[in-house]
């Protein structure tokens, strides 16, 4: 068919595409609006005027004339294609996915339609939805981009072995792709094979030197692996690649102090507070290096960072370390009150491991941390009648006279000074009621602040708390509470009961 100019309606859609792909949308318009001239009905006109107006940022447009080919010719899967992008781009999901649905229906091959879909997913926290649609289209069509995005949605989705497996198809297609590269050394990381991330990550800034991720991961992975001069350059190189970076100066700073040289660590610390600032964090590591005072207690968000961290490996990493604090809190617990029935409360709980000792002799069994994530591995063990995300004196605050025993396993070794929790712990207990815990030992002194960033405390000064509170000491023992390294270390199991009356 010809318009009234004699150019036939092909040439005038050949003409609006080449000006549609030189981003002439006016023009584009005006040679379809040519062939709708004589036929209004003309479903491809209509379908690329549509189009046309997305393109041009005028998605209602867009739609109209879509929605206008769909009723000249609903058998076309580009159309409803066209339209799902359209719907998608007015966040209109639901129709959206509805479009590309009906479009892999009149094409199961349509490879863009799995993908939009797996997006349209992904945003609305559907990953499973969203991978099995990415596998469908790199089963269609095995590209390096769709190999490399599934990749990483099965690492969010923790099936670290699938998305090795997929991160390395990716870089079998794309061998030069810097960013596949840190993708899947994190992925292995995950899944525990350091050596083999770092070999990723060296690859990642031999191809690309400036990449940012790919330096700050190198330095971390190294560090794990104990590869402290590796680290020490990749943490360097990051640093000077973005001086902002908190965690280049950071993880430099920690490097230096592994390697010994405590001086060097201080200067990368002040360095850190010099460009991002003064923190609690960095005066805290500075203390514990001895070139500031030690605070009271560890700055609350370095525990919760430390521990929301830990929490899926702690109770493997404990068993390593021969942790015996759980069951000889338990022994000595039920040396001072045999196996009465109690109102419990767990002080730190962790994951629960005291706590499940603790649970046969519980009436009732509350815990208590400050990790959001240790809570929610103690709520899986289903011991607990009451879980608490909070500080530990301003919970102990919260109740009077509710405990009979209160038990604090390998806690007070984020806490320097304990009059607080002493005095509410007395508060908290009922009469007769006993507190019992552990601390990392010293001689002399009340409290510091060791290298490891844990605070050790004397004998004499749990004593004179003790007493300023009028407890009573049932037992106080010297004990082996776990290893560190090759070493022992040593610290003080101690009962304490409040008066009867």
């Amino acid at each position: 068919m010809t318009t009234h100019s004699g150019i036939p309606d092909q040439q005038w859609i050949a003409q609006g595409l080449a000006h549609a792909r030189a981003r002439e949308f006016d023009a584009a318009q005006a040679c379809f609006e040519r062939v709708l001239g004589e036929n209004p009905r003309h479903a491809d006109a209509l379908h690329l005027m549509g189009s046309v107006a997305q393109q041009a940022g005028r998605p209602g447009e867009a739609l109209g004339y879509i929605d206008r080919a769909l009723a000249v010719n609903a058998n076309v899967w580009a159309f409803h294609h066209n339209r799902g992008e359209v719907l998608r781009s007015l966040e209109r999901l639901p129709e959206a996915v509805e479009a590309y649905q009906t479009a892999l229906r009149l094409n199961p091959l349509h490879v863009e339609a799995h993908l939009a879909l797996a997006l349209v997913h992904e945003g609305a926290g559907a990953l499973d939805e969203a991978a099995g649609h990415f596998w469908r289209a790199v089963t269609l069509r095995p590209q390096a981009h769709i190999c490399h995005r599934l990749g990483i949605l099965l690492c969010r989705l923790g099936r670290l072995d699938e998305a090795v497996s997929m991160l390395r198809q990716a870089l079998a297609l794309a061998p030069a792709d810097a960013r596949a590269r840190h993708d899947l050394a994190v992925a292995l990381a995950g899944a525990g094979i350091l050596p083999a991330a770092a070999e990723e990550l060296r690859q990642a800034v031999a191809i690309d030197p400036k990449f940012l991720a790919a330096q700050l991961r190198l330095g971390m992975v190294g560090f794990r692996l104990g590869l402290l001069e590796e680290a020490q350059a990749a943490f360097t190189a990051a640093a000077q690649l973005d001086p902002a970076s908190v965690a280049a100066t950071d993880g430099l700073a920690q490097v230096l102090e592994r390697r010994g040289d405590i001086a060097g660590a201080v200067a990368a610390h002040r360095l850190a507070i010099e460009r991002h600032g003064a923190s609690a964090v960095h005066d805290f590591y500075l203390a514990s290096l001895g070139a500031a005072d030690a605070p009271a207690a560890a700055p609350q968000n370095f525990v919760v960072d430390l521990f929301d961290g830990y929490a899926e490996q702690f109770d493997a990493h404990l068993a390593l370390l021969q942790y015996r604090t759980p069951q000889l809190l338990f022994d000595a617990v039920v040396a001072a009150r045999g196996h009465a029935p109690a109102d419990v409360l767990d002080l730190g709980c962790g994951t629960g491991l005291v706590g499940t000792l603790l649970a046969p002799l519980a009436r009732t069994l509350t815990g208590v941390d400050l990790s959001p994530g240790m809570i929610e591995k103690a709520r899986q063990r289903k011991i607990y009648d009451e879980l608490l995300v909070g500080e530990l004196a301003q919970v102990l605050g919260s109740y009077v006279g509710a405990f009979d025993l209160i038990v604090a396993a390998d806690v007070f070794c984020y806490l320097g000074d304990l009059s607080s929790v002493f005095a509410r712990s007395h508060a908290a207990l009922r009469p007769g009621g006993h507190f019992a815990f552990s601390v990392e030992a010293m001689d002399g002194g009340s409290f510091a602040l060791a290298r490891t960033r844990r605070y050790t405390h004397s004998l004499a000064y749990l004593r004179e708390l003790a007493t300023a509170q009028d407890y009573r000491e049932h037992s106080a023992a010297t004990v082996s509470l776990r290893r560190q390294g090759q070493e022992d270390v040593a610290g003080f199991l101690v009962v304490l009961q409040r008066a009867t009356v």
